[in-house]
């Protein structure tokens, strides 16, 4: 839930932090193939995620359907849920792709024919999944155009403890007077598929109601560092590091 703020901290000048780091790219690929191929960050068997993830040059998706856009990621972020798919604890989004990422940002470079609310150039969160490649084709109802302008602190009786991640790995904790007495109902929520069953219209309010909170200055987050996708594997070692202090992302050219 926190593509709003990537794309406000990418666009709001990344490339000025001293935390940027980019590393070199060995790949042998000439000029002529990186014209038509792209990095993506793939993972073949789950592991540490450090060694497991490789960034590897894939075609560029071309445009076929109608109805499709090419989107040219600008930025995505290191999600603990990301983390914990490379290490096998979370399914894959899709078993059969060797690809992740659940978070991205990017500007819309080619649309199809029907596609008539967005143009090139526009700027655009990202609604699918397996996001981490320079370049993604989507259906259009998975982007979002986005303008350049950018909870209780205890439960109270009937009460309802929602439980959203399993980053820690331990088991809940919660007394059983608690519960029966306090009337405290206690649910599983998981977001990958909450986001998947909204209609467009809920997706798309939900994310300018995240966008609304950022103009607010309600909303926001610190970034500790910054790197190119080659990076890939120093940039997840860094994100397994305990207190990072902030968000770890990807920024690309």
């Amino acid at each position: 839930m926190a593509l709003a703020l990537l794309f406000s901290a990418m666009m709001e000048g990344c490339q000025k932090s001293p935390a940027f780091s980019k590393c070199h790219w060995t790949d042998p690929v000439n000029v002529a193939m990186e014209k038509e191929h792209m990095k993506q960050i793939q993972f073949q068997q789950p592991g540490d995620p450090a060694e497991v993830a490789q960034c590897v040059n894939v075609p560029i998706p071309e445009l076929t359907n109608v109805e499709d856009v090419l989107v040219k990621i600008s930025a995505f972020l290191i999600n603990t849920a990301d983390l914990l798919t490379l290490q096998g604890f979370y399914p894959k989004n899709d078993p059969m792709s060797s690809t992740l990422g659940n978070e991205a940002v990017g500007v819309v470079q080619a649309v199809g024919t029907k596609v008539e609310t967005l143009t090139p150039g526009d700027k655009v969160v990202l609604f699918s999944l397996d996001n981490w490649s320079e370049y993604k084709l989507v259906h259009q109802a998975d982007v979002l155009k986005i303008s350049d302008e950018f909870l209780a602190a205890r439960l109270s009786s009937g009460g309802t403890l929602v439980v959203y991640g399993a980053m820690s790995g331990q088991p809940i904790s919660i007394g059983p007077a608690t519960l029966v007495f306090g009337d405290i109902r206690l649910c599983g929520f998981w977001l990958t598929p909450y986001l998947q069953q909204l209609s467009v219209h809920d997706r798309k309010t939900l994310y300018l109601e995240l966008e609304t909170l950022m103009r607010q200055s309600k909303l926001s987050f610190p970034v500790t560092k910054v790197y190119s996708i080659d990076c890939v594997n120093e940039a997840l070692e860094h994100a397994q590091r305990p207190s990072i202090g902030g968000k770890i992302f990807f920024q690309l050219n």
